[in-house]
């Protein structure tokens, strides 16, 4: 076990370290290159972002099949993406029970959560993840499927939404600190 926590573990990490201080000035650029970049692929990390709430009548909606079934809601120029496996149960169901690749669906009413950023550039047709909270399908002219979400699946929904946002965060405290840390020994600080 103590050999291959030795061989496995602490030698790459002890040779990452050693390259980190001889190549400092490319570590430097690369842990620049990485913050930045994380910073602009994933604005919600620095960027305020707010629950918004949007309520449609009757808006344009199909079904799109795939390795992940998807809900598009179109409602004049916005469009919005409901991810089937992270709705509430009944939608979920009603997602796996479509057959066809592509399908219209009826919707009369619909009431849904998404997070909001505020970007640094603008998307005319971007497409907003959400969670539906109601919705109301028509399956004939007389009869609705009337469907509410509880609270508990809205809390998976906001977990979901979060975790790669946390991650990111972690990694980039992380590279910051190693950046420190080679810094600190660069210039030969000795810690207290």
């Amino acid at each position: 076990m103590n050999t291959w926590l030795s061989n496995e573990i602490l030698q790459p990490i002890r040779r990452f370290w050693h390259w980190s201080k001889q190549k400092f000035v490319l570590f430097c650029i690369l842990s620049m290159l990485l913050q930045s970049l994380c910073f602009l692929l994933f604005p919600s990390i620095w960027l305020p972002s707010k629950l918004e709430q949007a309520i449609l009548i009757q808006p344009q909606t199909h079904l799109q099949k795939g390795k992940i079934h998807t809900l598009v809601i179109q409602s004049g120029h916005q469009k919005y993406v409901a991810n089937c496996a992270v709705q509430m149960h009944k939608l979920a169901d009603y997602c796996k029970q479509i057959t066809v690749h592509k399908q219209n669906v009826a919707v009369s009413h619909l009431s849904l959560i998404y997070y909001m950023t505020t970007p640094l550039w603008h998307y005319k047709n971007s497409k907003k993840e959400v969670f539906i909270q109601d919705i109301d399908l028509r399956h004939s002219s007389k009869s609705t499927l009337n469907m509410h979400a509880v609270t508990s699946e809205q809390n998976t929904w906001l977990i979901h939404q979060q975790t790669i946002p946390k991650i990111v965060k972690w990694l980039l405290i992380l590279n910051l600190l190693h950046l420190i840390a080679v810094l600190a020994a660069k210039i030969k600080v000795k810690p207290l």
